[in-house]
């Protein structure tokens, strides 16, 4: 029966619109509130789009009803410009929608953050992604799943010269990648998107890290 509402920020990149396709297909969901910037290419009766830059996060509330909140939002430094508006697209934004969620009554996330996310990193991107991981976590959902893929795998509509390298070499780096370097393989951002349904919808309370093996299991 389905009965549960999701809410999704960030529709159209290689995730959230691989996750909008499966949402749809999902049973147990009966309605899906998409907010964003864009429209995303998925269209289906269950989905209610809301046009919003999230330049103010606050200015989504009123959207932030329902069950699961699902947030596939993420930029680069050479498309934001700037380490300041990097970080503000994938740590303020973020961590503000799931605040106003929270009070709203949502009661489980999922977000995409990145393998080798950590708030002392010295890499900036990394820090940036461990910084938004902390935020999301004491926001104390009833369940709180964080996905660190590493390189995504998917046919984007902008084109990006490095990623374009990895995919490339991504079958033969995975061969190469084991034991503890098995999280840094390349993964289908649809298999992503299936980690998030999965694993927000397990009957336990608390927070679960996702990395590569059970984001393909």
């Amino acid at each position: 029966m389905n009965t549960k509402i999701a809410i999704v920020i960030g529709g159209t990149g290689l995730v959230g619109t691989a996750l909008l396709e499966q949402l749809v297909a999902d049973e147990r969901y009966a309605e899906i509130v998409a907010i964003g910037r864009r429209k995303p290419s998925v269209e289906s009766q269950k989905i209610t789009f809301i046009e919003n830059t999230l330049e103010k996060p606050k200015s989504a509330a009123e959207h932030l009803f329902g069950d699961d909140l699902f947030i596939c939002i993420g930029t680069t430094i050479k498309k934001a410009k700037s380490q300041e508006n990097f970080k503000y697209v994938d740590y303020t934004i973020p961590k503000k929608i799931a605040k106003h969620a929270r009070k709203n009554g949502v009661k489980n996330i999922a977000v995409v953050s990145s393998v080798g996310a950590q708030r002392k990193s010295n890499n900036f991107y990394l820090k940036t992604k461990g910084k938004m991981e902390e935020a999301i976590i004491a926001e104390a959902f009833r369940r709180t799943v964080v996905l660190r893929p590493s390189l995504l795998l998917g046919k984007r509509k902008e084109h990006r010269l490095a990623e374009s390298i990895g995919h490339s070499l991504s079958g033969v780096l995975n061969l190469l990648m084991v034991g503890k370097l098995r999280k840094y393989r390349a993964v289908k951002a649809t298999d992503v998107a299936a980690a998030m349904i999965k694993y927000i919808n397990v009957d336990t309370v608390g927070t679960d890290i996702i990395h590569y093996d059970y984001i393909i299991k």
